[in-house]
């Protein structure tokens, strides 16, 4: 109905508006020194949007027969991505490379119970692309490689030349990304609460 479309809308524009105000928070009340680091609160937000998203994906798989197998995979794929975002938060307290392994807790489940469980994941895969929340999955997705595209070095020397100022790459390409992940994380929470394929 023409109302739960303007209540979508509206919720959105609330997200949006939110996680744009994140960076603008830290950038306000933070230290100059401690801007846009590992355990900012912009980056502290980008790792509870992707903790969430698996927890999400692991509720899903406890409580949806319909979609079990894909939800799992996507909690496992995840929570791999959580751990990445960490990856210099643990190396602060671990050697240097200690998450390349740790990452392998749940990648490698998730290849085996893929593998084992391929025709259902693939079945539930394409049903769930004919979801809302396939698409929000999709412009998340397509808006985290932007940030990774956008924040370049390369692209920012261009721009600013002489006057190259990291913190202010940090920031752009930064609040692109929590941008990137809020939206993984709506796309989650449809497919958690909402999701139900027409077979």
């Amino acid at each position: 109905t023409v109302g739960i479309f303007i209540i979508r809308v509206f919720i959105y524009f609330v997200l949006g508006a939110l996680l744009a105000q994140i960076p603008f928070w830290e950038a306000t009340y933070a230290s100059r020194a401690a801007l846009f680091s590992e355990l900012s609160l912009t980056e502290l937000c980008q790792s509870a949007t992707l903790l969430s998203a698996a927890l999400l994906m692991a509720y899903k798989a406890a409580t949806d027969d319909e979609f079990r197998q894909l939800a799992v995979c996507m909690a496992l794929v995840f929570a791999a991505l959580f751990i990445r975002e960490n990856d210099q938060t643990i190396e602060m307290v671990a050697p240097h490379g200690t998450w390349k392994y740790i990452v392998l807790l749940p990648v490698l489940p998730c290849l085996v119970y893929y593998f084992k469980n391929r025709s259902l994941v693939s079945e539930q895969l394409l049903r769930f692309m004919q979801l809302p929340s396939f698409g929000i999955l999709l412009s998340g997705l397509s808006v985290l490689m932007f940030s990774r595209l956008f924040g370049r070095t390369t692209f920012w020397n261009a721009v600013m030349g002489d006057r190259f100022v990291i913190i202010a790459k940090k920031a752009a390409e930064e609040g692109v990304e929590l941008m990137a992940l809020g939206l993984l994380l709506a796309a989650m929470v449809e497919f958690a609460f909402f999701a139900r394929s027409r077979r």
